[in-house]
């Protein structure tokens, strides 16, 4: 087969403890077709930006640095995303790590689908006891039950880049904050994009306090509540 590029897209704010290990987990890939990391530097007060200096030193895979003011998730993975080449688009948390062979099951299983994802394993702040989670994949009928707590991992989520083009970025609507991601597979579903899952654990998350969704994740649920009967509303099915 014919290896389209693929772009990691890699959001980071004060990522300086976790980000070296997210970077050399993409590039080192064991992908046979061309691959680009895009980390969007979402004005950190650490030195995120200088570990990621130092993990993408002597690296044949290219690492674009990109910067800005702070102004949250969604903007900084639009800002990667605008920028990123790549026919394939894969997202990567700075704080987490990928399966050396991640990128290249996903790609081969975008052959019958729009858009993959895959099963994780959680694993503590230090790295250490990884336990699967088996969230399955995207089930529209459950998603929007609220019985499969915001659905497949959406950090492991690898797409066709048209997927993008006809959903359209990451909103910065304060109201999704905390869950833009959410926001995103809502629209996803309404567009009617064909969605696919391996049953492997390829991503591995770090539970740590930092975290966004550890932080936010109060109102993180919240949103996601709020996203199920707007979702239904545009599809005329709320109650």
């Amino acid at each position: 087969m014919k290896w389209p590029t693929v772009s990691i897209l890699m959001p980071a704010w004060n990522a300086e403890r976790w980000i070296a290990r997210a970077v050399r987990s993409c590039v080192s890939q064991a992908y046979p077709g061309r691959l680009e990391v895009v980390v969007a530097v979402d004005e950190c007060g650490d030195g995120t930006r200088n570990a990621v200096e130092r993990a993408r030193a002597g690296v044949d895979v290219p690492v674009v640095v990109l910067e800005g003011p702070h102004r949250g998730y969604a903007v900084a993975f639009n800002l990667a995303l605008a920028t990123a080449s790549g026919d394939v688009i894969a997202r990567q948390d700075a704080d987490d790590w990928s399966d050396p062979d991640r990128i290249r099951k996903g790609v081969e299983a975008l052959a019958g689908a729009d858009i993959v994802s895959s099963e994780m394993a959680l694993v503590d702040e230090h790295g250490c006891s990884p336990r699967e989670t088996h969230v399955g994949g995207m089930v529209e009928e459950e998603y929007v039950k609220g019985t499969k707590a915001h659905g497949p991992c959406a950090a492991t989520l690898v797409a066709w880049r048209r997927v993008y083009e006809k959903v359209g970025p990451f909103s910065t609507d304060p109201r999704w904050e905390w869950s833009p991601d959410s926001e995103w597979d809502f629209r996803a579903l309404r567009a009617g994009v064909r969605w696919a899952h391996i049953p492997e654990a390829l991503y591995f998350y770090r539970i740590h306090p930092g975290r966004m969704t550890t932080r936010g994740a109060g109102k993180g649920h919240q949103a996601y509540l709020e996203l199920i009967q707007e979702h239904l509303k545009a599809k005329g099915q709320a109650g």
